[in-house]
């Protein structure tokens, strides 16, 4: 199996954000997707270029790994009681997998690489459930 080798360039890079400096013109080596090296920029690079910021993955303190929004099946925002009723009277059943992998991906898209899921969506048994959503994060490339 061939090894996938890509370089980003950073004009600046946020290893260490509020211990260490943002270093400038860096040159980040991955192999399959895993850092292999940080150095100079040498101005050849796959990914990033002038102005590109890198930063370390952000993460999701608190998410429920809901891939519907709650005004796509009529919930509302109102005070946490109200909320709740809404949101699980309303809500469809869907499947497990497909919820959280939507939900994931969105995290995803905006750079968290990280999320404490806190897991409220019951529709099917709660062991399927947990098992879709584990294998949805790993599909997605995100840890729980």
């Amino acid at each position: 199996m061939a090894h996938q080798v890509r370089t980003v360039h950073a004009d600046r890079l946020l290893a260490a954000p509020g211990r260490e400096p943002a270093q400038r013109n860096a040159q980040i080596a991955l192999r399959d997707g895993t850092i292999e090296s940080i150095g100079p920029g040498n101005g050849k690079a796959d990914i990033g270029g002038p102005g590109t910021l890198v930063i370390p993955g952000l993460a999701d303190a608190h998410d429920h790994g809901r891939g519907l929004r709650r005004l796509a099946f009529g919930g509302t925002d109102d005070a946490l009681e109200c909320w709740m009723i809404s949101t699980f009277a309303l809500h469809p059943q869907v499947d497990p997998y497909v919820t959280a992998a939507i939900a994931f991906s969105r995290l995803a898209m905006a750079g968290v690489t990280s999320v404490v899921h806190c897991h409220s969506n019951v529709f099917h048994d709660l062991k399927t459930e947990a098992l879709e959503t584990c294998r949805a994060a790993r599909d997605v490339g995100i840890r729980i």
